[in-house]
Parts: structure tokens; C-alpha cells; sequence
């Protein structure tokens, strides 16, 4: 729950009034701000400026954008108050009667939108607002936002490497050996991929051109180099620099976790990725919101899924920041959609990356057997698909109708409310714990029963995440709305909040919370004393965070042995005495704050609201929208992921 704190300010003020013949009449006719100025007034025009359409980089920096003109004579110049491109504020100045802005923030902002660093030419909108400076003095300012288009080229970046590309850091067992570069493998024109191990939680790595390898050449190996904006930096994804990028330096990326990833190098977008080897699908059969996955190995990957005639396309992220595949397995953000010639229906899909194809089989019917089954194991129950419903959004999954389930449903008869009472449960001729024990002594396998989950009442609405029931939610709510229930229960799919509100919070978890709260913030303040010490120095902190990165970095000539030792030195004094000059106050301050955030977080009224219509909102907020009397009254979540 948000906490809002009140200051009261109280000024003292002392004023020294004086005047010849002390008339004071004029204090009633208080000072007031007039209305802003029409641009029809000044005849204020603005058009689209000479470079509004132009490929970068410009040789001076920066793009004369705008250009605003005035037909009244006693406008002898401009003030920008406001400046938009396609709806994001950039700054910029006006001179003479062109509005300027920085070619580079103008470039980074257009790549943003566009979701790529490809030097494509983008239509660009922008909003500006002026004040005119007058003959007499005054500014007035134009209350009217001038619009102008453009179009925009994006500065060029480096063509594909032929020789394709390698990777160097704390990967497959690599250790930043440049006599053992880590190559990747191109899975399409200008995308490379490899799939890669980690021993640590944080694992360092960068990007190198292939052309550019000469064995433990450092000197010529670092002219090929890409990474990332910020040293150290663990997005899944983010934007590539480049030696020589207008951007800023290549900086170092980090793999965070023990495990087994796929990692993508986009060289036609400049983008790159870390992730589990997963591919998804997002199409009109999903209402491009939804969307299905295929597991894999980086490269071949197979998924089952409802394909229909009106186009799909894969991806390596589903809210597509990652590499898209269209039509022919085209990466470009404008390629055509995949379309099918098979009749829409339910098929195993099976993608090669490598070979930039697919294979579909259908699937004509799925059944449910066995000792729950009307039938036993004797034969199966088919199942009906839903396909998706883009009215009701509503569809995506397998179902039989007017069937009754055996000893599965014992729990429900029973009217069990705890996991301890379903074990007790008969199933045949034992208990239900007995049979999973042994059922697991048949397979080899070990099996126990996880967890059971129970609402009951009026106004329930359950939500089975892709109908594969591994992840579920119950949410009731007090009145009957089966949309709000429903997008409620993907919230918590989603979400996953601890509480249904802060009052809910158990008094051990706010107690925990708090004393991370109160262990992060001065760890955040020691480290921000010995980043600040470090840098004094001339030593960049993110090369010595770590022992094992000290001695990597003073091996690759980074550092050097002296300046190795001294930070070691000023780690130690630093931490040292920044630790026993901390204020308690503020560290409690700082600390009740987080765990304010930690509220809005995790508890689910004041959570963000995820499956609203653009708008921020609260789930609070949102169900108000609905019903002025709306409210949750409880929520169950349960999944069999590891989270």
C-alpha cells in the first residue's frame, strides 16, 4: 500500500516595503497571468525543417528539425517550451528559426520506437511549442502545438562480418581466452546464435567480429568488439554498441545464473538476447496477444499449437523485443506474416532455424484415458478443441463435455480444504498418499502430491494458464462479473502477489522484508562510498567487483598488478568506514520506503494492473472502473514451475 507523507513548511518572511507617497491602491488589483496568445495572432507557421528528412549522422550533430516563421514584424525571435517526436519528449533549441535537436538522442529515440538500429528511413511526427520574443521585450507564449513530419535515416552500422562472430568471457569454460574464442552459429542471414553454459551467478561476456580474431591479439581482437550500453549489464535483451559507435563504448554483458542459455546476436537490428531455448508463435489463431511456445535447442525447436490461414509469425521473445521470423524466416520488423496453405486446425509444429523451415502434423484428436476416465483405461475420451474467440477472447484449448471423472474428483466430494486431508483420501483400495507412493515404485519416478488449492462460494472465476495445467488461479470476487474475474486471475497468473492487500502481509513477512530492506540499503550505500573511492582513483569499479574479476582483468592487461592492490586496499578501508559512519535514521527511512514498494508489488489491489486497455492503473483502480462496489475477496494460485 502506497504510503504518502505530509510536510508541513512554514517561511518567515521579512519585507521591506517603501514608497514617496505611500499609495498603496495598487494591492487591489492583484497580479494576474493573461491568456496565452493564438499563433493566428502572430501568424506563427511551422513547417518541416531542412534536414526533417535526411540520413544521419549529420556532420555537425545535430538536425535542424522544425523551422518557425512569423508574419507579424514585432516578432523578432523564439523561445521552445516543448518539443515531441512521435510522442516522446527530446530536447532541443531554437536557432534563428530552426528548432535543433542532438542527432545522436534523436537517432537513440527513433531506434527505441522502432524496435531496431537497421538503417531504415522512419516517418517521424513531431509536436513543438514556442514563445515569441517581441520588439517591446515581452515573451508570449503560443498556446497552439505546431505539427510537421519528416522522415529519418538512422545512422549506418557495421556491415555483417563474413567471418562471422565469437564470443569471449566466462562462457562454456571460456574464461576470456583469446586463443580460444567461443564461435557462434549463424542461423540466419545476419542472426547468430549459440548455446552456452554458466558455472556462476554472474557471468561475464562480450561479442567479437570474427574478422577481426588474431589469437591473443588484444589489440586487434578489441577493434572488433560489441557489448552493451552499461558495464555489467543483465537484461535479457538489449541494444548492441560498437568500437566506434556515436552511442558510447562497448561495455561488458552478464549472463546471470548457473545454467544452460541460448544466446542470440542480431547483427541486422543490433540487438541481442539471453534467454532459456525457447521459441514462440504469435498470430491471428493467438489474437497476436496471446501467444504459444516451442521448446528447443537454440536451433531445432517443437511445439504443438492452433494454426489457422491468417498469418503467424515466430519470435524469440513474445513481446517481440527479441528476433522475429516472418515469411521465408525474414528477421526485418516489416516482414510479411507467415500464411499457411493447410486447413486451419491443431498440428505439431517443428522449426529448424538453421534450415529456415518448418514441417507442420496434424493433429486430428487428442483423448483423455485412464483410471479417472469414464472409460478406465479401456479406451479414451476425445477431446473437442476451442480455437481462439477474438470477441470474447476467450478459447486455445482442448474439452469434453458431460463427461464424469472417478477418484479425482473424491477431493471435491469430500470437501477437503487442506493438502493433509487429500492425502487421506481413498483412491481404490488405498489412501491417496499410498497410491502416488505406489505409482512412483511402477515408474521409477518420483511422484508426490504438491498441493491442492480451495475457494469456495459465489462469483469464482478459474484461469488455467494455456490450458496446460501447470499453472492455475481462483479469484472471487462480491459481485458476478466474469471479464473482471477473469482478467483478475491472470493477474495473479502473472503477478503473483503474496497478499491480497498489505493488511494481509503475515507480520514474519513484513519483519523479513524490512530487514532485507535494511541489509540492501546499506550494502547500496557502502557500495555507491567504495564506486565513488574507486573511480577518484581511476579505477573503473566494475573491473574489480570480485576477486575472481580482478585477477581476469589484470591478466587481460585491464588493470594493472599496482592498481590491482590499490583497490583492493580501498575496498577494504572504504567499506570499512562507510559501515560505521551510517545513519540509522536514514538507513531506516530509505529501508521503509522499499518495503512501501514492496507492498505495491506483491500485493495484489495495488499491483499494477496488467490486462487493462493501455492506461495505468491499480487492480483497485481497475475493478472500481468496473463497479463502484467491486472488490476481491480472496485468491488462490498454485503452480507445479519452479519460480
Amino acid at each position: 500500500m502506497k504510503k504518502t507523507f505530509l510536510y508541513s513548511l512554514a517561511v518567515l518572511a521579512s519585507v521591506s516595503l517603501a514608497s514617496c507617497n505611500g499609495d498603496y491602491d495598487d494591492w487591489a488589483n492583484p497580479q494576474t497571468n493573461p491568456q496565452e496568445a493564438s499563433a493566428a495572432k502572430y501568424g506563427i507557421t511551422f513547417t518541416a525543417g531542412p534536414e526533417a528528412e535526411c540520413n544521419m549522422p549529420d556532420e555537425d550533430g545535430v538536425i535542424n528539425l522544425v523551422t518557425v516563421n512569423s508574419t507579424d514584424a514585432d516578432v523578432t525571435g523564439y523561445t521552445l517550451k516543448d518539443l515531441k517526436v512521435n510522442g516522446e519528449a527530446i530536447k532541443g533549441e531554437i536557432i534563428g528559426n530552426n528548432i535543433q535537436v542532438n542527432a545522436t538522442e534523436l537517432e537513440k529515440i527513433l531506434c527505441k520506437q522502432n524496435k531496431t538500429r537497421a538503417s531504415v528511413a522512419s516517418n517521424i511526427k513531431v509536436e513543438s511549442k514556442v514563445s515569441v520574443n517581441l520588439a517591446s521585450g515581452d515573451a508570449v507564449t503560443i498556446n497552439t502545438v505546431g505539427k510537421t513530419t519528416g522522415k529519418l535515416k538512422p545512422t549506418p552500422t557495421p556491415a555483417i562480418d563474413e567471418n562471422g562472430y565469437y564470443m569471449l568471457g566466462e562462457v562454456n569454460g571460456n574464461g576470456w581466452d583469446a586463443k580460444s574464442p567461443v564461435w557462434m552459429t549463424k542461423v540466419s542471414d545476419g542472426v547468430y546464435q549459440l548455446k552456452v553454459t554458466t558455472e556462476k551467478d554472474k557471468n561475464y561476456f562480450k561479442f567479437y567480429e570474427g574478422s577481426k580474431f588474431e589469437s591473443n591479439n588484444w589489440d586487434v581482437i578489441n577493434k572488433g568488439v560489441l557489448g552493451c550500453e552499461k558495464d555489467g549489464c543483465d537484461d535479457a535483451s538489449g541494444t548492441i554498441y560498437y568500437t566506434g559507435d556515436s552511442w558510447g563504448e562497448p561495455q561488458t554483458m552478464v549472463i546471470p545464473g548457473v545454467g544452460t542459455w541460448i544466446v542470440t546476436l542480431d547483427m541486422n537490428n543490433l540487438s541481442y538476447s539471453v534467454g532459456k531455448p525457447v521459441l514462440y508463435m504469435k498470430g491471428d489463431a493467438n489474437g497476436w496477444n496471446g501467444y504459444d511456445y516451442l521448446a528447443g535447442d537454440g536451433v531445432h525447436f517443437t511445439g504443438f499449437m492452433y494454426l489457422n490461414q491468417n498469418g503467424f509469425k515466430f519470435t524469440t521473445a513474445p513481446d517481440w523485443s527479441g528476433t522475429g521470423y516472418g515469411a521465408n524466416f525474414d528477421t526485418a520488423p516489416d516482414a510479411a506474416n507467415i500464411i499457411i496453405t493447410e486447413p486451419a486446425g491443431y498440428y505439431k509444429v517443428d522449426v529448424d532455424l538453421s534450415t529456415k523451415k518448418y514441417t507442420l502434423t496434424e493433429i486430428k484428436s487428442i483423448g483423455i484415458i485412464g483410471s479417472a476416465a469414464p472409460n478406465g483405461w479401456d479406451s479414451d475420451v476425445d477431446l473437442t478443441y476451442v480455437p481462439y474467440n477474438k470477441e470474447t477472447k476467450e478459447g486455445r484449448y482442448w474439452e469434453a463435455k458431460n463427461i464424469k471423472l472417478k477418484a479425482g474428483d473424491a477431493a471435491i466430494a469430500a470437501k477437503a480444504h487442506t493438502l493433509d486431508e487429500v492425502k487421506t483420501l481413498k483412491v481404490g483400495d488405498a489412501d491417496a498418499q499410498a497410491a502416488v507412493t505406489q505409482r512412483s515404485g511402477i515408474t521409477g519416478e518420483k511422484m508426490e502430491l504438491d498441493g491442492y488449492c480451495v475457494l469456495e462460494g459465489d462469483n469464482i472465476e478459474v484461469y488455467d494458464h494455456m490450458n496446460k495445467h501447470t499453472l492455475c488461479t481462483m479469484v472471487q470476487l462480491n459481485e458476478n462479473n466474469e471479464e473482471a474475474g477473469h482478467k483478475v486471475a491472470m493477474q495473479v497468473a502473472a503477478m503473483r502477489p503474496v497478499a491480497l492487500d498489505e493488511s494481509s502481509v503475515s507480520e514474519e513477512t513484513k519483519k523479513t522484508e524490512l530487514e532485507v530492506a535494511v541489509a540492501k540499503t546499506k550494502e547500496e550505500l557502502v557500495e555507491k562510498a567504495v564506486n565513488a573511492a574507486l573511480k577518484k582513483a581511476g579505477i573503473n569499479p566494475a573491473h574489480v567487483d570480485s576477486e575472481e574479476h580482478i585477477e581476469s582483468n589484470t591478466k587481460k592487461g585491464w588493470l594493472t598488478p599496482e592498481q590491482a592492490e590499490e583497490a583492493r586496499n580501498i575496498k577494504k578501508t572504504v567499506s570499512e568506514e562507510k559501515a560505521a559512519s551510517l545513519n540509522p535514521t536514514m538507513i531506516q527511512n530509505i529501508a521503509n520506503g522499499r518495503l512501501a514498494k514492496f507492498f505495491k508489488e506483491n500485493c495484489l489491489v495495488d499491483q499494477e494492473f496488467q490486462f487493462g486497455d493501455g492506461d495505468k492503473q491499480t487492480v483497485a483502480q481497475y475493478l472500481a472502473s468496473q463497479s463502484k462496489d467491486l472488490k476481491i475477496v480472496a485468491y488462490q494460485r498454485f503452480t507445479l514451475a519452479a519460480e
